[in-house]
């Protein structure tokens, strides 16, 4: 780590013409099982942006002790959170360091961070994008990492970790109208037993069969694996003043962990178009390779992510390796100025029984899904008949608009949420409310109100979420929360939010807020309840 920074001051002396910009966030809490001394978390992150001439320097500095999620980052050692030097020209664009990328769709490679969720599968490498011309383009990436993950949202820190090394090559081309590129990417994994035994622990078809196959060996050998995987991915986009396509496939050669080669496949399609004002986007996703632990393939996870506080905490989690669903949204903006958002959302995963033959029987049920209409919106059982791909339904509804000479702005929305998991069915219907009023002075006030139905394993819940905010010309805003669930626990608290000048900001609240499941591109983690506390949060730039 010190050998980066030497570089990273290398370059400052020997450009003449460099410019440096930083950043910082420090977030510091303490509840009532915590003090000072030893709070809830303490986080401090430090961007540092550095430019010299065609050469561009980014270093995170991170120091948390401890962290929301995930293990303390306090020694000099882990000083560093990431780091990358990006060289670019009219010819060659070169990234060395810290390599987040996404190919195509990300269906076999697409790396990124979100702190949120404490989740990071970025690759220590080099990549490069050489221009052949202006439609046709090389590249390639190389690197490694030791990748960290959790078997499941409930833990606090991850208990798998896998050595990767991944070399990949490709190339893309660009058309009047059509997009497409090819990637083949290798990589290797390194699993010790440690790892192994984490994994059959997952309630899917590799844990499954784990325990199966390979239970009583890895208690009495204890032994590692290593494997060699393979993937080539192709995909375009085609558009016009009409419609737009877009598709990829990957197709897929690994080994089950202590057994035998077998081939995969991830395929997403989506398409969009114009009809009579309405605005349609369809997504379909297949993606099938049940016996790969994979850290790299994030592709879209063909389902809505919801920003509805109650709506959240019953998140479908997508499996990149098994699952088979589609995805309809319809939007339209009206002349009045209302807007409609209509979105459903279905998906299944294959079982460990399931053959070629009979995937034909799943398409069917997507199909017979999406047109019926009856079953969308009134049949809640319609998916039971899917139980044992454990099925998830979702459908949303959304109107909103600014009316009283824009002086009033409302949404309104109606989620209904189905899915049956390995050990447990939730259904819930939420009905999320926004208004915003702009006074005469130029703050605002703005009301958000939820109210949801649960059904989780035949028990019923009842939940309301209340948060009214006043915003004072954009200098400060206080934000009062309320979190309720009917004959039970209770949240209450108050954050005051001031923006100093144009480069600083301080958070403060006081009060409890409830835990629950945060999630990012189909990942989740379970965040843990706030009790009777405070939190601080300051944001500058200079």
């Amino acid at each position: 780590m010190k050998n980066k920074f030497l570089i990273l001051y290398l370059f400052s002396f020997i450009y003449s013409q460099f410019d440096v910009d930083f950043s910082l966030e420090s977030k510091f809490a303490k509840d009532s099982n915590a003090s000072f001394k030893n709070p809830t978390f303490f986080e401090n992150y430090l961007d540092v942006n550095l430019y010299l001439d065609d050469l561009y320097i980014f270093t995170q500095l991170e120091y948390s002790s401890p962290p929301l999620m995930g293990p303390n980052q306090k020694s000099l050692s882990s000083l560093v959170n990431m780091m990358y030097v990006e060289f670019f020209n009219d010819q060659v664009e070169m990234t060395l360091g810290s390599l987040y990328s996404m190919y195509g769709m990300g269906l076999s490679l697409h790396t990124y961070e979100d702190q949120n969720i404490d989740y990071d599968n970025s690759l220590y490498g080099i990549q490069t994008v050489y221009g052949l011309s202006d439609s046709y383009s090389l590249f390639m990436l190389a690197g490694k990492r030791d990748i960290l993950s959790r078997v499941s949202p409930q833990e606090t820190t991850p208990s798998i970790s896998l050595k990767n090394r991944v070399l990949s090559i490709g190339f893309n081309g660009i058309g009047e109208n059509l997009n497409f590129q090819y990637m083949t990417m290798m990589y290797e994994q390194d699993y010790d037993y440690d790892d192994i035994l984490s994994i059959s622990s997952l309630p899917t078809i590799l844990g499954q069969y784990l325990v199966d196959n390979h239970l009583e060996a890895m208690i009495e050998y204890e032994s590692d694996y290593k494997m060699k995987n393979l993937e080539h991915n192709i995909g375009f986009n085609f558009y016009s003043d009409f419609f737009e396509v877009v598709y990829e496939k990957a197709f897929v050669y690994y080994h089950k962990i202590y057994g035998e080669r077998v081939e995969g496949y991830r395929e997403y399609l989506s398409t969009y178009f114009d009809l009579f004002g309405f605005n349609f986007i369809i997504e379909h996703k297949d993606y099938n390779t049940p016996y790969l632990y994979s850290h790299f393939a994030n592709p879209p996870i063909v389902s809505r992510e919801s920003n509805s506080i109650l709506s959240s905490r019953n998140m479908h989690t997508v499996n990149f390796n098994n699952e088979i669903g589609h995805q309809l949204e319809i939007n339209k903006t009206f002349n009045t100025g209302l807007n409609f958002i209509f979105n459903y959302a279905f998906a299944l995963h294959y079982n460990a029984n399931d053959e070629p033959d009979n995937f034909k029987s799943l398409y069917t049920y997507l199909m017979e899904s999406m047109v019926g209409l009856g079953n969308i919106v009134n049949n809640k059982n319609y998916i039971s008949n899917f139980i044992d791909y454990k099925p998830y339904r979702q459908v949303y509804v959304e109107f909103s608009n600014w009316v009283q000479n824009e002086k009033l702005y409302y949404k309104v929305g109606y989620d209904y949420y189905h899915e049956y998991f390995y050990d447990k069915t939730i259904l819930s219907k939420t009905y999320p409310m926004q208004f915003t009023y702009k006074l005469n002075t130029g703050s605002s006030v703005t009301v958000y109100f939820e109210v949801q139905d649960e059904i989780k394993s035949d028990l019923k819940h009842k939940y309301y979420y209340l948060s009214p905010s006043y915003n004072h010309f954009g200098k400060f805003t206080v934000t009062a929360f309320y979190d309720l669930e009917k004959n039970g626990d209770s949240w209450f608290g108050v954050d005051y939010t001031v923006n100093l000048d144009d480069v600083n900001q301080l958070s403060v609240f006081y009060g409890s807020q409830k835990g629950g499941l945060v999630c990012a591109n189909g990942s989740c983690v379970i965040q843990p309840d706030f009790e009777d506390g405070l939190k601080l949060t300051y944001r500058t730039s200079f």
